[in-house]
């Protein structure tokens, strides 16, 4: 399920920002396909696997450029974080170049993030002819387009209105907020105080921090607060719901609690908040959206085990998490998941969800 989710999780990502649709294959199916498609397949597997190894080695792609990492001395690991760069970027030349072929032909490009890159280049291209002082430039070169890839709050439009349909989605928000609640996919954020010291005022006493100090907040610890928080450790979306509907037709009345910022901030605060938080909210809520609106989801029992028992490993499952590059759970495999597309008859046996002889609810 872990590679399942990752693999729509970048499927998505390709669509919505490069407007590159790729086939979903679970990890486990098998691959059937022609020449062509199987063409197609291997430039979905490279680019996936190229852009996941970026993604869960962004910190050292950060503190050691790319280029340095492909050199014959460095140790094997980062030799293949290095090739990944490479080949990821090698993807990404090619789609700013069938984005300039697109730009030619119907002037406005597909839409999508590469436009915005496609245009951005141009600038840059100009403003190195004209040698435009580094501190006043607003283009970017392909190296800056590479590491701003999905750093943006940029949405292009697709087939759902987003005016309409992401306001409505307040209970697949709800289920966003308190999983980041629970597990923020970064435990703790450094912050500095830079050149002038910084005042804090905490109860009846104040500190004082000096300049050039890092300090590092825990989010864990402020979101599962008891002081900020009724039932800290138990996963509750409902109490981002306000005004909880008394029956399915007042849903579209219930209003979302507004995150409060100084005990919640999963995407950071400030200056320095993550650029891309609008994106992994929209991502969020409308695949959750998109995908339970037809189907049901149930963990597949093990034999003689209860239903109780498989929410049992269900959470001590959930619960089991570790803190690598970012938070994710350690065994995650250990549950499967059955997707049911008879929604109506599920939606009826939800007290009794065996009825659907399926599994137990989630």
């Amino acid at each position: 399920m872990q590679r399942d989710v990752r693999t729509l999780a970048l499927n998505i990502l390709a669509s919505i920002g490069l407007r590159k649709s790729y086939p979903f294959k679970a990890y486990q199916d098998p691959l059937a396909a022609s020449p062509k498609s199987s063409e197609a397949v291997d430039e979905a597997n490279t680019y996936r696997d190229s852009l996941q190894k970026v993604l869960d080695n962004c910190i050292a792609l950060m503190i050691f450029p790319y280029r340095y990492l492909t050199l014959s001395w460095v140790p094997k690991s980062f030799q293949e974080i290095g090739k990944a760069s490479l080949t990821f970027k090698q993807h990404m030349q090619k789609m700013i170049g069938d984005e300039t072929e697109t730009v030619r032909q119907t002037k406005t490009g597909s839409g999508g993030l590469m436009t915005g890159f496609f245009h951005a280049l141009e600038v840059n291209k100009r403003e190195v002819e004209a040698k435009v002082p580094f501190s006043e430039k607003k283009g970017l070169s392909l190296d800056e387009v590479f590491g701003n890839l999905f750093a943006t709050d940029q949405l292009p439009a697709d087939k759902w209105d987003y005016k309409v349909i992401y306001p409505q989605l307040k209970r697949c928000r709800a289920v966003m907020l308190e999983t980041l609640r629970l597990f923020p996919p970064i435990m703790a954020i450094l912050k500095w105080t830079k050149d002038t010291p910084q005042v804090l005022q905490i109860g009846e006493q104040v500190l004082q921090i000096p300049k050039d100090v890092g300090t590092v907040p825990s989010l864990y610890a402020i979101q599962t607060h008891p002081d900020y928080w009724p039932e800290p450790l138990r996963w509750l979306p409902k109490q981002w719901i306000e005004n909880p509907a008394a029956s399915p037709e007042s849903v579209g009345d219930e209003k979302l609690m507004v995150p409060n910022k100084p005990i919640y901030f999963p995407w950071s605060a400030g200056p320095m908040a993550c650029p891309g938080q609008k994106l992994s909210e929209v991502e969020f809520a409308a695949t959750i959206a998109y995908l339970l609106k037809p189907h049901r989801l149930f963990a597949k029992q093990e034999p003689g085990e209860t239903e109780q028992a498989t929410l049992e490993r269900v959470k001590r499952v959930t619960f089991d998490v570790n803190q690598e590059m970012l938070l994710r759970m350690q065994n995650a495999d250990r549950v499967r998941v059955i997707c049911s597309n008879d929604a109506v008859t599920c939606i009826q046996d939800l007290v009794s969800p065996s009825k659907c002889g399926i599994g137990t609810k989630i």
